[in-house]
């Protein structure tokens, strides 16, 4: 009861806000959706406090699926992907909302030369309205391997909504226009990564 009483008085003051940069408009929520997304983050979103319900499992109670979720990151370091795969696989044959696994999964998958899999997978993953810049940088490089480089533009660019500090993205933009010999995006890929650079100083 007392460590009770100590929680609430340290969160007693103003809720976490999320870090998202401007609520989307409807032209760009609806792209976010055509490519596979539920939706984009809301840039008033409240985060829960930490004693409210959130219908999530306790972590206490979650300890075998972490082990083994670890087990499969190592099994992937270790070189043994197809034995990481194949952990990951079965934890989201119990538990379907475990995120974090469905995103390396289909990483590996890519990693493996499964595009086509990795696409579905991160895809089911982006439906959901988990996902994250890792999820849309991994779908770009997916379709990419399939040989569908305007839909990995359009990835790229959601992961750059997603992560607006980073240049990857950006980078990534500018070699895909000069892959395409498109002049009008390697100057917006340089112009942005021109301001991120300078803004990093």
């Amino acid at each position: 009861a007392k460590l009770r009483e100590q929680l609430m008085q340290t969160i007693s003051g103003p809720k976490l806000r999320t870090n998202a940069a401007q609520r989307p408009n409807a032209a760009l929520l609806a792209r976010i959706k055509s490519l596979g997304y539920a939706g984009a983050a809301d840039g008033v979103m409240q985060l829960p406090g930490p004693l409210e319900a959130t219908g999530l499992p306790r972590p206490r109670d979650r300890m075998s699926e972490l082990r083994a979720y670890y087990a499969a990151l190592l099994n992937d370091a270790a070189g043994q992907r197809e034995a990481a795969i194949q952990g990951l696989q079965t934890i989201l044959r119990d538990n379907p909302a475990h995120y974090a696994a469905a995103d390396y999964l289909g990483a590996a998958l890519l990693e493996s030369g499964r595009a086509a899999e990795a696409e579905a997978m991160l895809l089911r993953l982006a439906s959901t309205g988990r996902a994250r810049s890792t999820t849309a940088s991994n779908l770009a490089r997916a379709c990419e391997a399939l040989g569908r480089l305007q839909d990995a533009r359009a990835h790229w660019l959601e992961c750059a909504r997603m992560n607006t500090q980073s240049l990857l993205p950006w980078k990534e933009l500018l070699r895909l226009a000069e892959r395409i010999n498109d002049t009008a995006g390697q100057n917006e890929a340089r112009a942005r990564l021109q301001v991120l650079e300078q803004e990093s100083l």
